[in-house]
């Protein structure tokens, strides 16, 4: 692992289009991807965004026919 696959959480919330204090909301109530601290600063790494991603995904229900 690089320092290329990861993500400031400021980063994080920017391309989520949300504010920074939801980031930081969500991983303190643990909602989030998993996280990397080095010393006060947190990164996320884009596997673990995409493993979290399809955690989240919500399956469309097929029409069942009868």
């Amino acid at each position: 692992m690089g320092i290329d696959n990861l993500l400031l959480e400021a980063e994080f919330a920017r391309q989520r289009a949300v504010s920074l204090l939801t980031v930081q909301r969500e991983r303190r109530r643990r909602q989030g991807p998993d996280f990397i601290k080095v010393g006060r600063v947190y990164y996320y790494r884009k596997a673990a965004i995409e493993d979290w991603l399809q955690s989240i995904e919500v399956k469309t229900p097929k029409n069942i026919t009868s």
